[in-house]
């Protein structure tokens, strides 16, 4: 994966470049197909016939807008939505999909950018694609039909950025966030109660992959849902992926790191970090992801039965005046199958606590296997694990691939 840092920067810079842009030019708003230009975003939407699409060409526009129809909405030249006071856009119910692409939003304390309700009884596809999200209480809100949010930037979101509902005990709607920047206010001098967090998903298939996730509580919150969440990117998150309720999920291929600092500052509010957890997900596979730094990696709980973590890199996990410091955690009657892991350089290798798990093939981070009850020199077992036969070198296909 490239540098998060990096990429989030250039992100940002975008961000502000639009910005610029829309206030150099002067705006016209449009109809495809149709001559002549509108005065507002919300005219030309009521004029647009069904399915048509609204062109807006740069200009701040401080609008309240409402969408009841199928329509493509697309900004060109950093065209911005900047209400006073209200949610930008709400999507009321429409009568088809719609889909909104490169547009800047700047959203007001506590409101909403993108308010989606999606009528439950149809199925319909709502996109919003390559858009700019600066601050508001959350940049999208959207229920109740099937979502694409790809290529978006988010920043300065205050509780959390993109939350997507499907129909509740059902996972018939599907859900993607992809390839999308977040940097949440997760940083020194805001207390754990004001922090914000990046994706939460419920009642849906989901597929949340290609994120890039910085200073968040919460990096991918998964609530009674089923799919794959993979190839994400995290810096700095005190849960990066938590999952509740959510049978045979597949996590692969994520990157997730924590500072000390980042970590030590949420133990002083009275809270560890982790980089993923399960509660009462059972079947789920979890390969291929690297946790480095904080107080946890993978932790299984609540009944999570037949879990598997395979070839997982998970390292430099620290204890903290609250406790942690496992590379993995079993607790809660769950249980697991853990194979062909790199564990090494925590405080506690693997911590089972009334649960099950069968460890053997893995690295510990020395050649004579794990101590504590392993009786080695590597990473420590609890007793009653099964560790042996173990890898006596690190299994070199273990962890998140890396490119870029």
């Amino acid at each position: 994966m490239k540098s998060m840092m990096l990429r989030l920067l250039v992100a940002v810079m975008l961000l502000l470049a639009c910005g610029v842009v829309a206030f150099a030019q002067g705006g016209t708003i449009t109809i495809q197909g149709q001559a002549g230009t509108f005065p507002t975003i919300q005219a030309a939407i009521d004029a647009v016939p069904q399915a048509g699409t609204v062109i807006v060409n740069g200009g701040d526009h401080q609008e309240n807008l409402v969408i009841t129809k199928a329509v493509q909405l697309i900004g060109q030249n950093g065209a911005r939505i900047n209400p006073a006071t209200g949610n930008a856009i709400f999507v009321n119910n429409p009568s088809g999909s719609v889909q909104v692409i490169g547009m800047v939003f700047t959203i007001p304390a506590n409101q909403i950018g993108i308010l989606y309700d999606a009528v439950a009884a149809t199925v319909q596809t709502g996109t919003i694609l390559n858009c700019s999200f600066s601050g508001g209480l959350n940049s999208i809100f959207a229920r109740e039909g099937n979502f694409r949010i790809v290529g978006n930037v988010f920043i300065g979101f205050s509780a959390t950025a993109v939350v997507a509902q499907g129909i509740a005990g059902t996972t018939s709607r599907k859900v993607r966030v992809s390839s999308n920047s977040f940097a949440g206010n997760a940083v020194a001098g805001v207390t754990v109660q004001s922090f914000s967090s990046a994706i939460t998903t419920t009642d849906a298939a989901v597929q949340v992959d290609d994120n890039l996730m910085i200073n968040v509580k919460t990096g991918i919150l998964v609530s009674k849902c089923s799919g794959n969440v993979s190839r994400n990117e995290f810096t700095n998150a005190q849960i990066g992926m938590d999952f509740t309720d959510s049978p045979g999920v597949l996590v692969e291929q994520n990157d997730f790191s924590t500072s000390a600092s980042f970590a030590t500052a949420f133990n002083a509010q009275g809270f560890t970090t982790a980089g993923m957890r399960l509660i009462r997900s059972n079947n789920a596979i979890v390969r291929n992801n690297t946790f480095a730094g904080g107080n946890g990696g993978i932790v299984v709980t609540q009944q999570s039965t037949g879990v598997t973590i395979d070839a997982n890199f998970v390292r430099n996990m620290f204890t903290s005046p609250l406790g942690g410091g496992s590379g993995i955690v079993l607790t809660l009657s769950s249980s697991a199958e853990i194979h062909n892991n790199n564990i090494e350089n925590n405080a506690f290798g693997l911590s089972v606590f009334g649960s099950t798990a069968n460890a053997t093939n893995n690295w510990w981070g020395a050649a004579n296997g794990p101590s504590g009850a392993g009786g080695g020199n590597g990473n420590s077992i609890s007793a009653g694990v099964p560790f042996a036969p173990f890898l006596t070198a690190p299994n070199p296909n273990a962890g998140a691939a890396q490119s870029g």
